[in-house]
Protein backbone atom coordinates (compact mmCIF):
# COMPACT_ATOMS: atom_id res chain seq x y z
CA UNK A 1 0.00 0.00 0.00
CA UNK A 2 2.88 2.36 0.49
CA UNK A 3 3.84 2.04 -3.51
CA UNK A 4 0.45 3.40 -4.29
CA UNK A 5 1.10 6.28 -1.72
CA UNK A 6 4.06 7.47 -3.22
CA UNK A 7 2.95 7.15 -6.80
CA UNK A 8 -0.24 9.00 -5.94
CA UNK A 9 1.80 11.37 -4.35
CA UNK A 10 4.36 11.49 -7.28
CA UNK A 11 1.45 11.82 -9.99
CA UNK A 12 -0.49 14.42 -7.73
CA UNK A 13 2.85 16.80 -7.54
CA UNK A 14 3.79 16.59 -11.10
CA UNK A 15 0.64 17.59 -12.37
CA UNK A 16 0.51 20.29 -9.56
CA UNK A 17 4.01 21.49 -10.97
CA UNK A 18 3.30 20.82 -14.92
CA UNK A 19 0.00 22.86 -14.43
CA UNK A 20 1.93 25.87 -13.40
CA UNK A 21 4.97 25.80 -16.16
CA UNK A 22 2.76 27.68 -18.88
CA UNK A 23 1.84 24.69 -20.63
CA UNK A 24 0.13 25.90 -23.58
CA UNK A 25 3.20 27.38 -25.12
CA UNK A 26 5.18 24.38 -26.12
CA UNK A 27 8.34 26.12 -25.44
CA UNK A 28 11.51 23.95 -23.27
CA UNK A 29 9.50 20.73 -24.47
CA UNK A 30 6.35 21.49 -22.22
CA UNK A 31 2.96 20.96 -23.70
CA UNK A 32 -0.14 19.06 -23.29
CA UNK A 33 -2.45 16.99 -25.73
CA UNK A 34 -5.40 15.19 -25.42
CA UNK A 35 -7.48 12.50 -27.49
CA UNK A 36 -10.45 10.73 -27.34
CA UNK A 37 -11.08 7.60 -29.87
CA UNK A 38 -13.92 5.33 -30.48
CA UNK A 39 -13.82 1.74 -31.43
CA UNK A 40 -15.64 -0.69 -31.71
CA UNK A 41 -14.32 -4.36 -32.90
CA UNK A 42 -15.08 -8.43 -32.28
CA UNK A 43 -13.17 -11.34 -31.23
CA UNK A 44 -13.47 -10.27 -27.33
CA UNK A 45 -12.56 -13.43 -25.53
CA UNK A 46 -10.64 -12.00 -23.02
CA UNK A 47 -11.59 -13.75 -19.28
CA UNK A 48 -7.78 -12.12 -17.87
CA UNK A 49 -9.03 -8.48 -18.23
CA UNK A 50 -13.26 -9.07 -18.22
CA UNK A 51 -13.34 -7.91 -21.98
CA UNK A 52 -15.25 -11.00 -22.38
CA UNK A 53 -18.89 -10.28 -24.20
CA UNK A 54 -21.78 -12.85 -25.60
CA UNK A 55 -21.21 -12.12 -29.08
CA UNK A 56 -17.58 -11.54 -28.74
CA UNK A 57 -18.30 -7.30 -29.84
CA UNK A 58 -17.15 -4.34 -27.76
CA UNK A 59 -17.09 -0.98 -28.32
CA UNK A 60 -14.49 1.68 -26.65
CA UNK A 61 -15.07 5.02 -25.67
CA UNK A 62 -10.94 5.96 -24.82
CA UNK A 63 -10.06 9.15 -23.22
CA UNK A 64 -5.81 9.91 -22.83
CA UNK A 65 -4.10 13.01 -21.63
CA UNK A 66 -0.66 13.44 -22.36
CA UNK A 67 1.52 16.09 -20.35
CA UNK A 68 5.15 17.54 -20.73
CA UNK A 69 6.51 19.37 -17.99
CA UNK A 70 9.32 21.08 -17.07
CA UNK A 71 10.45 18.50 -15.29
CA UNK A 72 9.05 15.20 -16.96
CA UNK A 73 5.77 14.16 -18.56
CA UNK A 74 2.35 12.49 -17.42
CA UNK A 75 0.20 10.20 -19.22
CA UNK A 76 -3.89 9.92 -17.70
CA UNK A 77 -6.04 7.43 -19.78
CA UNK A 78 -9.45 6.13 -19.18
CA UNK A 79 -11.74 3.46 -21.26
CA UNK A 80 -15.38 3.14 -21.00
CA UNK A 81 -15.89 -0.61 -22.64
CA UNK A 82 -19.48 -1.51 -23.55
CA UNK A 83 -21.06 -4.64 -24.26
CA UNK A 84 -23.11 -7.96 -23.20
CA UNK A 85 -20.39 -9.25 -20.62
CA UNK A 86 -19.80 -12.44 -19.17
CA UNK A 87 -18.18 -13.71 -16.22
CA UNK A 88 -14.89 -15.85 -15.84
CA UNK A 89 -17.40 -19.34 -16.42
CA UNK A 90 -19.25 -17.53 -19.53
CA UNK A 91 -22.00 -17.08 -17.79
CA UNK A 92 -24.31 -13.84 -18.59
CA UNK A 93 -23.87 -10.73 -16.24
CA UNK A 94 -26.22 -8.06 -15.93
CA UNK A 95 -22.80 -5.90 -16.25
CA UNK A 96 -23.24 -3.24 -19.56
CA UNK A 97 -19.99 -1.68 -19.19
CA UNK A 98 -16.86 -1.57 -17.20
CA UNK A 99 -13.85 1.04 -16.84
CA UNK A 100 -10.42 0.90 -17.17
CA UNK A 101 -8.15 3.55 -16.06
CA UNK A 102 -4.22 4.40 -15.38
CA UNK A 103 -1.70 7.05 -14.70
CA UNK A 104 1.88 6.80 -15.42
CA UNK A 105 3.98 9.72 -14.32
CA UNK A 106 7.79 10.33 -15.32
CA UNK A 107 10.41 12.28 -14.25
CA UNK A 108 13.00 13.16 -17.37
CA UNK A 109 16.49 13.15 -16.32
CA UNK A 110 16.98 15.04 -19.40
CA UNK A 111 14.91 17.66 -18.64
CA UNK A 112 16.65 17.75 -14.91
CA UNK A 113 20.14 18.22 -16.24
CA UNK A 114 18.43 20.81 -18.78
CA UNK A 115 19.54 19.19 -21.75
CA UNK A 116 17.73 18.02 -25.39
CA UNK A 117 19.50 15.07 -25.63
CA UNK A 118 21.69 12.76 -23.64
CA UNK A 119 24.81 11.32 -25.18
CA UNK A 120 24.11 7.71 -24.58
CA UNK A 121 24.20 6.17 -28.28
CA UNK A 122 20.85 5.44 -29.24
CA UNK A 123 19.06 7.05 -25.72
CA UNK A 124 17.89 10.03 -26.08
CA UNK A 125 16.48 10.33 -22.26
CA UNK A 126 16.09 8.29 -19.30
CA UNK A 127 13.18 8.19 -16.58
CA UNK A 128 11.90 7.52 -13.09
CA UNK A 129 8.60 6.42 -13.25
CA UNK A 130 5.64 4.62 -11.87
CA UNK A 131 2.21 3.63 -12.83
CA UNK A 132 -1.38 3.07 -11.40
CA UNK A 133 -3.88 0.48 -13.23
CA UNK A 134 -7.64 0.02 -11.92
CA UNK A 135 -10.05 -1.25 -13.68
CA UNK A 136 -13.97 -2.22 -12.72
CA UNK A 137 -13.66 -5.91 -13.34
CA UNK A 138 -12.36 -8.13 -10.39
CA UNK A 139 -11.72 -4.67 -8.69
CA UNK A 140 -8.08 -4.71 -10.64
CA UNK A 141 -5.61 -2.47 -8.76
CA UNK A 142 -1.81 -2.33 -10.10
CA UNK A 143 0.97 -0.41 -8.63
CA UNK A 144 4.33 -0.27 -10.74
CA UNK A 145 7.82 1.31 -10.02
CA UNK A 146 10.38 1.84 -12.16
CA UNK A 147 12.34 3.54 -15.03
CA UNK A 148 12.27 3.77 -18.62
CA UNK A 149 14.62 4.84 -21.74
CA UNK A 150 13.64 7.07 -24.68
CA UNK A 151 15.66 6.12 -28.03
CA UNK A 152 16.67 8.36 -30.24
CA UNK A 153 14.15 8.27 -33.31
CA UNK A 154 13.43 10.50 -36.31
CA UNK A 155 11.56 13.58 -36.12
CA UNK A 156 7.76 12.89 -34.81
CA UNK A 157 8.58 9.62 -34.00
CA UNK A 158 9.09 8.17 -30.33
CA UNK A 159 10.04 4.54 -29.19
CA UNK A 160 10.14 4.30 -25.48
CA UNK A 161 10.77 1.10 -22.89
CA UNK A 162 9.53 1.19 -19.52
CA UNK A 163 10.68 -1.79 -16.50
CA UNK A 164 8.77 -1.64 -13.37
CA UNK A 165 8.25 -4.05 -10.36
CA UNK A 166 4.96 -4.82 -10.35
CA UNK A 167 2.86 -5.82 -7.68
CA UNK A 168 -1.11 -5.97 -8.02
CA UNK A 169 -4.04 -7.14 -5.84
CA UNK A 170 -3.84 -10.79 -7.25
CA UNK A 171 -0.93 -11.50 -5.79
CA UNK A 172 1.45 -10.81 -8.62
CA UNK A 173 5.16 -9.48 -7.96
CA UNK A 174 6.96 -9.19 -11.26
CA UNK A 175 8.78 -7.66 -13.57
CA UNK A 176 6.34 -5.48 -16.02
CA UNK A 177 8.01 -4.50 -19.65
CA UNK A 178 5.91 -1.63 -21.51
CA UNK A 179 6.91 -0.21 -24.99
CA UNK A 180 4.93 2.72 -26.19
CA UNK A 181 5.80 3.65 -30.32
CA UNK A 182 4.96 6.28 -32.81
CA UNK A 183 5.82 6.19 -35.96
CA UNK A 184 4.18 8.69 -38.93
CA UNK A 185 4.99 8.05 -42.34
CA UNK A 186 3.78 9.47 -46.30
CA UNK A 187 2.30 6.98 -48.73
CA UNK A 188 2.29 9.80 -51.60
CA UNK A 189 0.88 12.67 -50.73
CA UNK A 190 -1.24 11.42 -47.65
CA UNK A 191 0.29 11.10 -44.29
CA UNK A 192 -0.19 8.16 -41.72
CA UNK A 193 0.75 6.60 -38.87
CA UNK A 194 1.32 3.12 -36.75
CA UNK A 195 1.16 3.75 -33.31
CA UNK A 196 0.71 1.79 -30.18
CA UNK A 197 1.51 -0.07 -27.04
CA UNK A 198 2.69 -3.33 -26.06
CA UNK A 199 3.36 -5.56 -22.70
CA UNK A 200 4.78 -8.48 -21.40
CA UNK A 201 5.00 -9.66 -17.76
CA UNK A 202 5.22 -13.50 -16.16
CA UNK A 203 2.04 -13.81 -13.43
CA UNK A 204 1.43 -16.24 -11.40
CA UNK A 205 -1.29 -17.91 -13.08
CA UNK A 206 -1.24 -17.23 -16.66
CA UNK A 207 2.52 -17.37 -16.68
CA UNK A 208 4.30 -15.89 -19.43
CA UNK A 209 1.81 -12.78 -20.30
CA UNK A 210 1.85 -10.60 -23.72
CA UNK A 211 -0.50 -7.64 -24.57
CA UNK A 212 -0.49 -5.70 -27.45
CA UNK A 213 -2.45 -3.27 -29.64
CA UNK A 214 -1.38 -1.69 -32.64
CA UNK A 215 -3.08 0.91 -34.48
CA UNK A 216 -2.60 2.14 -38.02
CA UNK A 217 -4.30 5.50 -38.96
CA UNK A 218 -4.88 6.98 -42.50
CA UNK A 219 -4.39 11.49 -40.98
CA UNK A 220 -7.02 12.99 -43.40
CA UNK A 221 -6.32 16.17 -41.55
CA UNK A 222 -2.29 17.14 -41.72
CA UNK A 223 -0.73 19.95 -40.20
CA UNK A 224 3.10 20.01 -40.67
CA UNK A 225 4.46 21.55 -37.58
CA UNK A 226 1.66 19.01 -35.47
CA UNK A 227 3.55 15.84 -37.10
CA UNK A 228 3.25 13.89 -33.78
CA UNK A 229 0.80 15.47 -31.38
CA UNK A 230 -2.29 17.89 -33.14
CA UNK A 231 -3.22 15.95 -36.02
CA UNK A 232 -6.68 16.58 -34.66
CA UNK A 233 -8.22 13.72 -36.35
CA UNK A 234 -7.19 9.88 -37.59
CA UNK A 235 -9.20 7.15 -38.94
CA UNK A 236 -8.32 3.64 -39.03
CA UNK A 237 -7.95 0.03 -37.57
CA UNK A 238 -6.73 -1.21 -34.15
CA UNK A 239 -5.73 -4.83 -33.27
CA UNK A 240 -6.33 -6.36 -29.49
CA UNK A 241 -3.44 -9.00 -28.85
CA UNK A 242 -3.65 -10.61 -26.06
CA UNK A 243 -1.78 -14.43 -25.40
CA UNK A 244 -1.09 -16.42 -22.42
CA UNK A 245 -0.62 -20.16 -21.41
CA UNK A 246 -4.49 -20.08 -21.10
CA UNK A 247 -5.75 -17.80 -23.63
CA UNK A 248 -5.51 -16.38 -26.86
CA UNK A 249 -7.69 -13.33 -28.00
CA UNK A 250 -7.64 -11.67 -31.34
CA UNK A 251 -10.19 -8.79 -32.07
CA UNK A 252 -9.15 -6.61 -35.04
CA UNK A 253 -11.47 -2.79 -34.25
CA UNK A 254 -11.86 0.38 -36.48
CA UNK A 255 -10.90 3.12 -34.61
CA UNK A 256 -12.02 6.82 -35.36
CA UNK A 257 -9.59 9.44 -33.31
CA UNK A 258 -9.48 12.96 -32.38
CA UNK A 259 -6.60 15.03 -30.82
CA UNK A 260 -6.40 18.41 -29.70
Amino acid sequence: MIKCYIVLLFFVLTYYFGGNSNLCHAQGGQFSTSSLQLNYGRGFKDKMYGYNTKNTGMSTVLFENFLAWRYGTNFFMVAYLNGNFLDFNDSLTKEKSRIYTECAPNLSLCKLLKRKSLRLGIVRDVYIGAQLSLSSYSSFFGQFIGGGVSFKMPKGALTDLFIYHRRDNFGNKTIHNTVVYTYPFRIGRSHWSIEGVADCAYLNYWKLDANAQPRLFWVPYYKKEDLRQKNWLKVGLEYYLHVNQHLSVHAPQIALRMTW
